[in-house]
């Protein structure tokens, strides 16, 4: 029986699952009802290792890529047939949408028919509905946990920091590194401007590609800087064609996605996008009412309010932001800092050691310096390795800034 929030019946008992991993002691678990558990069944003298196998093997029929169907049933791994499952030839999502679930189906009664242990699990839940809970699917999926309480919490987000500690002739390297072994799984938002967004959305996403659809979860792109409306939904007066088309438009040229029921594109569940600051109530309008121009659901998008206040001043109105400048990898020194190429210049920020200096009554930085030229400028260390150095009394802050 498929159950949705209009049939499903009063006061039903749950059984949440998710993740396809067997227990250490080889007994059986609700996981089983993953579509990437491992266990043989047949069908037609051919035979199958796990659901996703057989589903990717029928949409393969379906669309009559026989080359890629031969792929699939070579395979024993559910993650390289779901990657091959989007390689099929004249895939059409309207067909596709109508038959998968008795493509599904069906796969769970061969699996479930064909292994007695397997069987006898299932039987044992009685008639409780049995749930994806999985956060990240809402196709298959409820898009949630089971215990999601629907109050305010955070996902894996880097900062610019992180990025910069990868470098800029790296940056590639340091999303693949955060979406293949940092977060192999579940949501991961990336901030995505620390130099030229442009150049990540077009150079090294698609490069990347296979990695993001491979995943169980989502990458989630952030940019930070500039215009937030022509920055999600694109410059129609730049001469860049890029800027033109704006970050959602450029994620469904390299991603898709799906038509939902009101016309509107979605992007593929494994990619998203968000623009956490700065956000006003007329700046989240506008965006959406750009999206809706091109054709796009605004649920392609999070925004968020960020460093704005109430009386919009930010740290940018007052030109200060506390960050880290400087940081060692296996004892390399490396420069922090960013330089949004989407960026009128205010939030470029200082790199590598710094150096305070006192000229006629005002404090200068300088940025870039040595050791032997830090220690000479105003700074003073007050807080090292979680100990804090220097104690300052509030009275005291309060007289030295009268």
């Amino acid at each position: 029986m498929k159950y949705n929030l209009k049939n499903i019946p009063e006061n039903s008992e749950f059984l949440f699952f998710w993740g396809h991993q067997p227990s250490k002691d080889g007994s059986i678990t609700k996981s089983c009802f993953s579509q990437w558990w491992k266990s043989d069944f047949s069908e037609d003298g051919i035979l199958f290792s796990s659901a996703e196998q057989y589903m990717m093997a029928g949409k393969a029929k379906l669309f009559k890529d026989d080359a890629c169907l031969q792929l699939i049933q070579n395979t024993r791994d559910p993650k390289e047939c779901k990657k091959l499952g989007r390689k099929i030839k004249n895939f059409d999502d309207s067909i596709w949408n109508e038959n998968k679930y008795s493509i599904v189906k069906q796969a769970n009664l061969l699996k479930f028919s064909q292994d007695k242990d397997l069987q006898d699990y299932l039987k044992s839940t009685e008639t409780k509905v049995i749930v994806e809970a999985s956060p990240y699917d809402r196709i298959w999926g409820i898009g949630m946990n089971q215990s999601d309480p629907r109050v305010g919490g955070s996902v894996a987000a880097t900062e610019h920091s992180v990025m910069s500690m990868g470098t800029d002739a790296a940056e590639q390297e340091t999303f693949k590194r955060l979406i293949t072994e940092t977060y192999p799984n579940g949501i991961v938002s990336i901030v995505s401007d620390t130099w030229d967004l442009w150049k990540v959305l077009t150079e090294y996403l698609p490069n990347l590609k296979e990695d993001v659809l491979a995943r169980d979860g989502k990458v989630v792109i952030r940019p930070d800087s500039g215009d937030p409306v022509k920055i999600i939904c694109g410059d129609e007066a730049s001469e860049n064609i890029h800027e033109r088309k704006g970050v959602v438009e450029l994620l469904w040229d390299l991603f898709g996605g799906e038509t939902n029921k009101k016309g509107y594109k979605e992007l593929d569940s494994h990619i998203g996008a968000i623009y956490g600051d700065s956000i006003t109530l007329t700046r989240a309008k506008d965006i959406c009412e750009g999206l809706k121009r091109k054709g796009f659901a605004s649920t392609n998008v999070v925004l968020g309010v960020g460093s704005f206040t109430y009386q919009y001043n930010t740290r940018d109105t007052f030109g200060f932001a506390m960050k880290a400048t400087y940081g060692e990898v296996n004892g390399e020194g490396r420069d922090i800092y960013k330089d949004p190429i989407t960026d009128d210049g205010t939030k470029k920020s200082a790199r590598g050691l710094i150096k305070i200096i006192k000229e006629g009554g005002q404090y200068k930085l300088i940025d870039k310096v040595t050791w032997e030229d830090e220690k000479l400028g105003e700074l003073v260390e007050v807080f090292r390795d979680g100990k804090l150095l220097v104690d300052h009394k509030l009275s005291d802050i309060r007289n030295r800034i009268k």
